[in-house]
């Protein structure tokens, strides 16, 4: 699906208070990780990158991380 699109938009769909972005994977059938209620503190930090392979993305994010006084691992998500 590309959003927005009519057909995106007719997919959408909110559950607890969260909304559900139909995606490329949508199944009807979805539902949120996480209770609503779920309180994560501060407000998240996303940040994406997309380049080839090899160039360094991962080393990137990890300095990235660094300077901001998060410590991450191998199979680790900080938050």
């Amino acid at each position: 699906l590309t959003w927005p699109s009519p057909e995106a938009e007719a997919k959408l769909r909110e559950v607890d208070g969260i909304k559900m972005y139909p995606t490329h994977a949508w199944s009807d059938d979805m539902m949120p990780i996480l209770p609503a209620s779920k309180n994560i503190g501060a407000t998240p930090v996303i940040i994406g990158v997309a380049a080839d392979s090899g160039c360094g993305k991962s080393t990137f994010l990890r300095r990235i991380l660094g300077a901001l006084g998060t410590e991450v691992s191998e199979g680790h998500t900080a938050i």
